[in-house]
């Protein structure tokens, strides 16, 4: 593993750009059956694809690289230059994606770190590990359960260990998908034993980037398995799902969204899973202060229900409504709001029609605009680079 550096694309199953996929201001579409993994760029304003496959797990970054395998993810946030992270969660490598041919960084020592989220502070690349090396050594790529910082190029320059603020005794902190906010960043932990076999309550962390320390906790005492952490207008919003060896009704009830107030601290749940009659995924957007969207897992016992795409009022004063169901349960995977055409996008794996559904939600109900299709793997998560 330590030995995936930058290399040239060989495109052996014959990406359309020849590992480029440069497309401006586009939405990155990362489809995948967990086996393998297609990514492509689409332009949100259109409504078409841009760029299909550009890069997949047929295409090697040659000599010293690595094909995509089926856990893929996107990061947060680019670069300056618009080249996009996207993190290879079981072979744990970053690797840069537009603006040129893809390049890759090994993200641990030959274990596996389960990387879930990539920012930039400064000069610096902040990638977040959620699971241990059970064999560490000195090695900066060793470690995990952390925060490895990183250098312009690519090179481990230290490390952030988060072990400690784990809910549980002797376990993982086991940290996912957050939010940074200049030199601070907050993390949600789901605080896992260590083989899995049970769960703490919720927490989230303030990391201090410039300290390099954890600066604030605030307890989510109601909820568990809390992996997500999203910008929502003039606060934080966050999904816990729930402990899913636990039982039906005691995962519904452990699984909900909140809202965390990052001047204070303080953590108001607003949606429990409860509300909506099901367990709440991990997927969650947010209209400024006015308006959220989430995902209620389907079920397939005793009876068989679809996934369903639920609105809600971020104030907690109105109940959750229903606006989208799916094609069948675990199809829906992720959620974008395009606050400039006031479109909410859909992944649904299983859709006959085009697996990215885009609805107009610019009035009061939900209309919908489009079925789009790659033709290929299904479409899982999406990740808006933004305007170059």
């Amino acid at each position: 593993m330590a030995g995936f550096f930058s290399g040239c694309i060989d495109d052996t199953a014959g990406a359309s750009s020849g590992g480029n996929g440069d497309a401006e201001g586009a939405l990155l579409v990362v489809a995948t059956d967990y086996g393998s993994t297609q990514l492509s760029w689409v332009d949100p304003d259109k409504m078409t694809v841009a760029n299909a496959g550009f890069l997949h797990s047929g295409t090697v970054v040659s000599a010293s690289g690595s094909a995509l395998s089926g856990d893929v993810v996107p990061g947060s946030e680019a670069r300056s230059d618009g080249r996009f992270p996207v993190l290879d969660r079981a072979q744990s490598v970053l690797t840069w994606v537009g603006g040129g041919a893809p390049t890759q960084w090994p993200l641990s020592d030959g274990f596996q770190a389960n990387p879930q989220d990539v920012w930039r502070h400064g000069d610096e690349v902040i990638v977040v590990r959620a699971q241990p090396d059970p064999t560490p050594t000195a090695s900066l790529l060793s470690g995990g359960d952390d925060i490895l910082i990183l250098s312009a190029t690519g090179t481990a320059t230290a490390r952030i260990a988060l072990g400690d603020e784990a809910t549980l005794k002797d376990a993982m902190a086991f940290p996912g998908r957050g939010v940074r906010s200049g030199s601070k960043i907050w993390l949600p932990l789901a605080s896992f034993a260590k083989d899995f076999s049970a769960i703490g309550p919720g927490r989230v962390v303030e990391v201090d980037l410039d300290t390099r320390k954890v600066s604030r906790r605030s307890a989510i005492a109601e909820l568990d398995n809390c992996t997500t952490l999203r910008r929502g207008g003039s606060g934080l919003i966050g999904t816990c799902s729930g402990w899913f060896q636990a039982k039906p009704a005691d995962q519904i009830s452990r699984s909900g969204i909140y809202r965390l107030d990052p001047n204070s601290g303080a953590v108001q749940v607003i949606v429990k899973g409860s509300a909506v009659g099901g367990v709440i995924g991990f997927p969650v957007v947010q209209d400024g202060d006015k308006r959220g969207w989430f995902v209620r897992l389907g079920t397939l016992a005793p009876t068989k229900a679809p996934d369903e795409v639920w609105r809600y009022d971020p104030t907690g004063k109105s109940p959750p409504t229903l606006v989208w169901r799916g094609s069948r349960p675990f199809a829906i995977g992720g959620l974008w709001y395009d606050s400039i055409n006031n479109r909410l996008w859909v992944s649904d794996a299983h859709d006959k029609d085009g697996d990215i559904v885009i609805l107009d939600v610019s009035g009061a109900g939900t209309k919908l605009l489009k079925h789009l299709s790659l033709d290929a793997l299904p479409a899982v998560h999406f990740a808006f680079r933004g305007k170059l």
